[in-house]
């Protein structure tokens, strides 16, 4: 008679050590993982900003000069008073970003076939807020891809949002190393970036080389004229709006006048002149967002950083078109100086 074979099993040892391996496995993975995640969007984050580059660019080639920061009209924008509102630099580039038919929408012009009185009389005419972002029509709502970072964990549910902005500059100080300018508003303004305030560039301005003078870069901040419930309190703020800009006080001078006493920037556009990732809200409620390590900035519309979720810094995209990821730990009198269109600055972006 034949005796019964014994069947094999795991013990309970033996499985207690398959499972210890595959969670070694699955620990060793996952940061890779997640570390091929951000490799992919970082990449189109980068894509996004060489797209915004081709776009400023191809304006430049049709108009002669770069697209103004904000373009506001003294008869069109405040004929009835102080506070102008005109037209930001993130609607003109919509034609050049296969987004023709939403800038024909836009049109600068209000429901009655006048001229807009500038984007917060647009955002009235079509039913949006500041304190909800997601009130108004499709054009309130209206997602611009392209203005969206992937990486971008903040306000994910307003997809009218953008995670970019234009820069003003930060780098023009007084001889005695004070800031000069403190213009009507009370606050402190720039004006030597790529992108003012009706002053649009030509790139023979640009006498520090286009290959070494910023024009848009990474934007995360909570932002005190941000849009959602954060509007107007230092300590919150929220997201830039696609479609929100800067303003100035009547009279707003035309283009070749200096008007910078008259410039806010509001959340229009942004400078070089705090660290890259600083802390801007001492008192803001996500601890995630306050950075020990980087100098405490006081709060000043003017002066609020550039920033990323990408680990380790932001990026930018240069006068040139070209995209370059700049350390958050980068020498400041670097970065000022690549923030400047004539500055007469000689600087190393191989050290970036």
């Amino acid at each position: 008679m034949s005796m019964p074979s014994k069947k094999s099993a795991f013990t309970l040892v033996e499985l207690l050590v398959v499972i210890a391996i595959i969670g070694v496995l699955v620990a060793l993975l996952l940061p890779a993982i997640q570390a091929a995640r951000e490799a992919a969007r970082r990449s189109q984050c980068q894509n996004n900003l060489k797209q915004l580059g081709l776009a400023f660019l191809n304006y430049e080639s049709t108009n002669g000069t770069l697209p103004p920061g904000e373009e506001i009209l003294r008869d069109v924008h405040c004929p009835e008073g102080d506070d102008c509102r005109g037209n930001p630099l993130f609607v003109f580039l919509l034609a050049h970003l296969e987004q023709s038919n939403w800038q024909d929408q836009y049109q600068f012009r209000s429901t009655d076939g006048g001229p807009y009185r500038g984007w917060h009389r647009f955002q009235k005419d079509h039913g949006g807020s500041y304190e909800n972002p997601l009130d108004g029509d499709t054009l309130m709502t209206h997602a611009v891809d392209t203005y969206h970072c992937p990486s971008s964990s903040r306000w994910l549910d307003y997809q009218n949002r953008r995670d970019y902005a234009g820069c003003a500059g930060g780098n023009n100080w007084a001889l005695d190393g004070t800031f000069p300018i403190e213009n009507n508003f009370g606050e402190r303004v720039y004006d030597d970036g790529a992108f003012l305030i009706n002053h649009p560039v030509g790139l023979r301005q640009v006498t520090d080389g286009t290959a070494n003078t910023l024009a848009i870069g990474e934007y995360v901040h909570p932002h005190r004229d941000g849009a959602g419930a954060g509007h107007g309190v230092e300590s919150v703020g929220g997201p830039l709006i696609w479609y929100v800009g800067g303003r100035c006080k009547n009279p707003c001078e035309a283009a070749g006048v200096t008007d910078r006493y008259n410039w806010k920037y509001d959340s229009g556009l942004m400078t070089a002149h705090s660290p890259i990732n600083s802390t801007q809200y001492p008192n803001y409620v996500d601890p995630s967002y306050l950075k020990p390590h980087f100098p405490l900035v006081k709060p000043n519309r003017m002066k609020i950083p550039y920033g990323s979720d990408h680990p380790g810094g932001a990026q930018f995209v240069f006068v040139d078109g070209h995209v370059v990821f700049i350390s958050d730990s980068v020498d400041l009198d670097t970065y000022h100086s690549l923030s400047s269109i004539d500055g007469e600055e000689i600087v190393d972006t191989s050290a970036l």
